[in-house]
């Protein structure tokens, strides 16, 4: 029991954060590097000279498994230690404060370090996140969905996906409990149907690409309704983007595809759709859940998903809606085969104009908002 003169420290007071009154720094200034100061014994200050080497240093992206956060021996205080009104945060994404504290997981390894770090590329990649079902609406292809894919037979998941994106960028006060009632009726059925036995690869497919849209408008929206119906159904979406992950195919066996003097035929441009939606879609999937996690908890628990995985990165590729063009664009572009393992390494072969919607999202929340800037050589090209 602390003594009953301490109350809680200078930065704790002004964050108006719970102080956990830890001696000899508390936990938010140990791990934020700042000076600890308890206002009714000025003799305790601590310098950032007792700091532990690189606490408070710029941490790596939570997509990036070399720069996570290592379990410390200090004591974390309970979790979490902050309240959200969830439909306020998505109104006013822009003026979203990142919590500034670890917190626990099932593994120390996949912890991260929240902090202002994440505040810009968080931000970003969320607004990026809730634009999809509206692009996908325009558009009929986003960048995980490839509207070639299902120029033969387009699956119902992926009609009812499509009504219910238009349907929802039609929403008003008027229409929105009739339109919430509609997605849930939609994901129950798509639930229900994807129980059926026989389902083939593409319906798999079209039902994960499906759900995807449909959690990023219930998770995002700021219903606190359709929150929960997304949060009932978090478990579903995962075992679902596992199962696909097992049909994630490497890198390698379709560069031997990509490579432009292959005497191919359109089976071939139609395998490269598949092996590529499959990539992306568990990419989008496991983003989904920990931009949620993130923005909910104050950690991300599917940033050590992405080591493994890997996708195509050339837009030229991604664009093509037919045979012509996609071996026109392998004959005049790199595919630039982008590893998340080795990210750095492979993104020196491409620039700003070659990569798609997709890769600039994964910069962002790999390298930073400021990094990307630089890359690009343009301040203001988030907004551009």
């Amino acid at each position: 029991m602390p003594p009953p003169y301490r109350k809680a420290c200078v930065h704790c007071v002004r964050s108006k954060r719970r102080c956990d009154l830890s001696l000899p720094r508390c936990f938010r200034c140990r791990v934020r590097a700042l000076e600890c100061l308890y206002q009714n014994n000025p003799s305790i200050i601590f310098s950032n000279q007792l700091a532990d080497p690189g606490i408070g240093a710029e941490q790596g992206s939570s997509l990036d498994s070399g720069h996570q956060a290592e379990s410390s021996d200090f004591s974390v205080p309970p979790f979490p230690d902050y309240d959200l009104d969830w439909q306020e945060v998505m109104e006013n994404i822009e003026f979203f404060s990142v919590p500034d504290q670890l917190a626990p997981n099932a593994s120390p390894s996949q912890s991260v370090l929240a902090g202002e770090i994440y505040q810009e590329r968080i931000i970003y990649a969320v607004k990026r996140l809730r634009d999809l079902p509206k692009v996908f609406a325009t558009h009929g292809q986003t960048s995980f969905i490839h509207r070639s894919l299902y120029d033969n037979r387009i699956p119902v998941m992926i009609q009812d996906a499509m009504g219910v994106c238009a349907l929802y960028q039609a929403k008003n006060e008027t229409t929105q409990a009739m339109i919430h009632q509609i997605i849930t009726q939609k994901v129950h059925s798509l639930l229900v149907n994807h129980k059926q036995p026989g389902l083939s690869a593409l319906d798999q497919l079209a039902s994960v690409q499906s759900l995807a849209l449909f959690q990023i408008i219930c998770l995002f929206d700021g219903d606190i309704r359709m929150r929960a119906d997304a949060e009932r159904i978090e478990p579903t979406f995962l075992d679902w983007i596992t199962q696909l992950r097992l049909r994630v195919q490497g890198l390698d066996t379709d560069c031997e595809i990509l490579c432009p003097s292959s005497d191919g035929n359109n089976g071939q441009w139609q395998s490269w759709i598949f092996a590529e939606s499959v990539r992306r879609t568990v990419i989008i999937g496991f983003t989904i859940q920990g931009l949620y996690c993130f923005l909910k908890n104050g950690w991300d628990n599917s940033h050590h998903e992405f080591e493994s995985l890997s996708f195509f990165a050339q837009k030229v590729l991604w664009a093509a809606h037919s045979e012509y063009q996609w071996r026109s664009a392998l004959i005049t572009h790199s595919p630039l085969p982008l590893r998340f393992s080795m990210w750095d390494t492979d993104i020196t072969a491409a620039s700003p104009l070659d990569i798609d919607d997709l890769s600039m999202l994964m910069m962002v929340l790999i390298k930073g908002v400021d990094q990307c800037s630089f890359w690009v050589g343009n301040e203001n090209w988030m907004s551009s």
